[in-house]
């Protein structure tokens, strides 16, 4: 099921940088601080879990992935706080997003918090950047522009989801050419029955 720590106190435990595997569990009553980086198992298909409050520090890189058959995700059960703003880096790695995708980026089963005060989406709302990561596969058009982090959508499971995005394969040069080919074929055979 993956790695397990489990930490009995009620201090906080703080990491620099989290790679989380394989359903990686991290059981911590008084809390986990995340404070650089971010990045969960690449492609994989297990979800990591802190047990315990989750605070992500100020400017901290979470590397987001995605593929044709899963995506990232994060699930807090209990609180989940941001110290201020945040970095959603995405990476894909052979799937595509459509804008009306929502796609959970974190999912917690408690409150969640902006600067120490509750989220609230007009007077304390989520502060965060998105952005492209390295890209493996350059046969792949993004679009950003519309992307956002919606809270809490109707009829889904508390969390944060990413929407907007759009990113879609390109074919490959030789098959455009061959799909032009087939076309002017097409053409010519009905120039000549008419």
């Amino acid at each position: 099921a993956g790695t397990q720590l489990l930490l009995g106190n009620s201090n906080p435990v703080g990491f620099t940088s989290a790679t989380l595997m394989g359903g990686a569990q991290i059981t911590a009553p008084g809390g986990v601080l995340l404070d650089r980086s971010l990045v969960l198992d690449p492609g994989g298909t297990a979800t990591p879990t802190v047990t315990g409050p989750l605070t992500i520090g100020d400017g901290l890189v979470y590397d987001w992935s995605f593929s044709k058959y899963s995506a990232d995700v994060m699930t807090i059960v209990g609180d989940l706080q941001f110290d201020k703003a945040f970095t959603l880096r995405l990476f894909a790695l052979g799937g595509t997003l459509r804008p009306t995708d929502l796609l959970p980026i974190f999912l917690y089963s408690q409150g969640l918090y902006v600067d120490g005060l509750p989220w609230n989406g007009s007077t304390n709302p989520l502060q965060y950047t998105i952005e492209m990561g390295y890209l493996p596969d350059w046969g792949y058009v993004w679009d950003l522009s519309g992307a956002s982090l919606l809270v809490n959508p109707l009829n889904l499971p508390q969390g944060i989801y990413l929407t907007g995005a759009e990113v879609f394969a390109v074919p490959e040069p030789g098959t455009l050419a061959l799909l032009g080919l087939g076309a002017l074929a097409l053409y010519r055979r009905r120039r000549r029955a008419a």
